[in-house]
């Protein structure tokens, strides 16, 4: 494999300014915007722009930019599941 065709390693310029518009949007909780914003500025493709999004956000945790995203999901939506349905079972709610 030639140079030019060797993987290029990740290495976004977190704190230059040519990603301050993606780092707001991170800020802003807008991940999948950043992520179609660095395809449009840099002609990544999608693997590479979501991995290049997540070092941005890494970083700028590490830096203390911003705080470390919440892990978010649907447990807490499927344990009411489960508890609503298991009163309702028991006859806990008439």
């Amino acid at each position: 494999m030639s140079d030019s065709e060797a993987p290029q390693e990740n290495t976004p310029a977190e704190t230059s300014t040519e990603f301050d518009e993606v780092k707001q949007l991170i800020k802003q909780g807008r991940k999948m915007e950043a992520i179609k914003q660095l395809r449009a500025d840099t002609g990544k493709g999608l693997k590479e722009a979501k991995e290049t999004a997540e070092a941005i956000q890494a970083k700028m945790v590490e830096l203390g930019e911003m705080e470390a995203p919440s892990a978010s999901g649907c447990a807490g939506m499927v344990l009411l599941m489960i508890t609503a349905s298991a009163a309702m079972y028991y006859g806990c709610w008439a």
